[in-house]
């Protein structure tokens, strides 16, 4: 199927609905997409989107994935604008190019979360124990799978942010100064952002660099 679906969607929507239609509220979108689909899904509730009794629609999942998905949909959106009457395209945030640009962008994403967990792992490990870890991770996990087949979830991305928060840790505690608590404040702000409970990462922060009881006393 199209790689925007399922809880792909709820992640998504935010983009089409903010910079195609131009609103906030979902309500354009919704009802743009109950009438495409000839009453087939169920507009009080869609993809974790529910209807509100003020008329409006709330979308259950966090907008962090969304920001992280714009410059793939921005690339699918213009892609669509200059070939979509020549391709027959709808300009509708669902159309072959968004689908394209957005499906690639947990790709993208799972490829550089391994290459930035490649270069923290290289500080400790010795290059085969690096490598054999990587391998392991991408296909001994469901990584490669959130990665490509279901690439509009939010797995990929979290472990993007997850190896880049990894990679700093270390920086931070070598040089605490306002500019690495920004960058990592920001980052994990962003972590929460895709998916609240990853907030919990903040414990390998905290707990940095200790291995042993001995070092708490």
């Amino acid at each position: 199927g199209p790689p925007i679906r399922s809880d792909g969607i709820g992640y998504y929507y935010y983009l089409p609905s903010i910079f195609i239609h131009g609103d906030i509220t979902m309500n354009k979108l919704i009802e743009e997409r109950y009438s495409d689909s000839d009453g087939t899904i169920d507009k009080n509730s869609y993809g974790g989107i529910s209807l509100q009794s003020n008329g409006n629609y709330l979308d259950k999942y966090p907008l962090g994935e969304a920001v992280m998905i714009f410059p793939f949909f921005l690339v699918g959106h213009v892609f669509t604008l200059v070939l979509g009457g020549v391709t027959n395209q709808a300009i509708n945030g669902f159309s072959w190019f968004y689908q394209g640009a957005v499906g690639f962008a947990g790709v993208f994403y799972m490829i550089l979360g391994l290459f930035v967990l490649k270069k923290f792992l290289s500080k400790y490990f010795k290059f085969k124990i690096v490598y054999i870890t990587l391998l392991a991770i991408l296909l001994g996990t469901n990584l490669f799978h959130y990665g490509t087949y279901d690439s509009i979830f939010s797995h990929s991305f979290s472990f993007f942010l997850f190896s880049l928060f990894l990679y700093l840790i270390p920086k931070w505690y070598e040089k605490i100064c306002f500019k690495n608590s920004l960058i990592l404040g920001i980052l994990f702000g962003m972590i929460t952002l895709v998916r609240p409970t990853n907030a919990v990462i903040v414990i390998i922060f905290l707990f940095y660099g200790i291995n042993s009881f001995k070092f708490l006393n």
